[in-house]
């Protein structure tokens, strides 16, 4: 019954997180720090993942894997509208990319190559939204819900994986649950950048901050953060 509970959730939110980013790029309108081969490679795994569900007859994977085919292809259509149509290159080479690997897997030994390989890549599908996020020096695009939702995400299918005794399951969500917290990191880091400076000024000088042309000095700084 709790393995039961904990794939639902894991269905749920392998699908979810993806909502909180799709949401963030129509409100705001902003694309910064947000990776067109990630949602590439994202849309390539969950096609395989799919096939890899229903050849296995690993039927959890099914309905997650379908939905988040469908709410990465909604993630692209946005990038299209808000960056232009020279985004759907780098989309599109790393879903090709993705799917020769894998399809070259198949032909070589199986299902069984096909199980190991998603587990394998699983985690490293997140690097281009890890690599862009690090990169970037803004990530008012990222969405932290998405983030934190891929890790309990990635975690559940850990669980789901040594239950079951699949590998690929378990190799994947333990590459899935790092990528993920790295991002939510350097999402942290960037919050503590930006409320840093305020928090200083309003420390030293009130909440009427400073005087024009006033500056905080170096000895001040020291102070108040040592």
């Amino acid at each position: 019954m709790l393995l039961l509970l904990l794939l639902i959730v894991a269905n749920l939110f392998g699908v979810g997180m993806i909502v909180p980013q799709i949401t963030r790029l129509h409100r705001t309108k902003v694309a910064e720090g947000v990776s067109a081969p990630w949602v590439g490679v994202g849309m390539a795994m969950n096609f395989w993942w799919l096939n890899y569900g229903i050849q296995g007859q690993l039927w959890g994977l099914v309905p997650v894997s379908m939905g988040a085919l469908i709410v990465y292809a909604v993630v692209a259509v946005q990038l299209r509208a808000l960056t232009g149509s020279r985004v759907l290159r780098p989309i599109a080479l790393s879903a090709l990319g993705t799917s020769l690997a894998l399809l070259t897997a198949l032909g070589v030994a199986g299902w069984t190559a096909v199980g190991l390989t998603l587990g394998l890549a699983y985690g490293p599908q997140f690097a281009p939204a890890v690599f862009n996020a690090l990169r970037s020096s803004s990530t008012a695009g990222v969405s932290r819900a998405t983030w934190t939702m891929a890790s309990v995400e990635a975690v559940i299918w850990v669980i789901y994986g040594i239950a079951v005794a699949d590998p690929a399951l378990i190799i994947g969500g333990v590459g899935g649950t790092l990528m993920a917290l790295v991002i939510l990191v350097r999402l942290w880091i960037g919050e503590l950048r930006r409320v840093l400076p305020n928090e200083l000024e309003v420390a030293f000088y009130g909440r009427g901050g400073l005087v024009e042309g006033e500056v905080v000095s170096e000895a001040v700084v020291r102070a108040a953060v040592g």
